[in-house]
C-alpha cells in the first residue's frame, strides 16, 4: 500500500508561506516558466540545464503559471497602451510589448526605466532671430 500526502494550508501563516513560494513563479519570465510544463517532476532538482526551469510549475503549481502568464499579458497591454499615449511609433510599441510578454515583470521594469515620460515630451522650438548679413567692404547697403 502506498500513502499519498498532499499539502493543504489551513492557517494564515501556512497560506503566507505558500504565497511566498508561488511569488517566485509570478516574477519569473514566462519564457522560462512555460517549458517547465513538459519537464519530468521526478527529475526537477537534478543538476544541469533543468535548473533554469521553474521547479514550482514542474512539481504541479499550474495556477501560479496561469497567473504568471496573465500578469505578463496585463503588463504587455499596459506597456502598449502607455507608449501609445506617449506618442511612440508602432514598431517601438510592438517591440516593448513583445519584450514584456517574453520577459515578464523584469522586462516591464526595464521598459519603464528606458521609456520615461520625459523622453517623449515635445521640446519647444526657440524663436531665434536670423543672423545679420555680413557685407564685404566693397558692398554697401542700399
Amino acid at each position: 500500500m502506498v500513502f499519498r500526502h498532499e499539502y493543504q494550508p489551513n492557517r494564515l501563516n501556512e497560506w503566507t508561506m505558500v504565497l511566498g513560494v508561488q511569488s517566485a513563479t509570478l516574477l519569473r519570465p514566462p519564457l522560462s516558466a512555460l517549458p517547465s510544463l513538459w519537464a519530468a517532476p521526478e527529475r526537477a532538482s537534478e543538476p544541469g540545464p533543468r535548473l533554469l526551469l521553474d521547479p514550482g510549475v514542474t512539481l504541479g503549481l499550474r495556477g501560479a503559471l496561469v497567473l504568471n502568464v496573465l500578469l505578463a499579458f496585463g503588463l504587455g497591454a499596459l506597456a502598449f497602451w502607455r507608449l501609445g499615449r506617449l506618442g511612440a511609433s508602432a514598431k517601438r510599441r510592438l517591440f516593448w510589448t513583445a519584450a514584456v510578454l517574453l520577459g515578464g515583470p523584469a522586462a516591464y521594469l526595464i521598459h519603464r526605466a528606458v521609456e520615461t515620460n520625459r523622453a517623449w515630451k515635445p521640446v519647444p522650438a526657440e524663436a531665434t532671430q536670423p543672423a545679420p548679413l555680413l557685407l564685404a567692404g566693397s558692398q554697401r547697403a542700399a
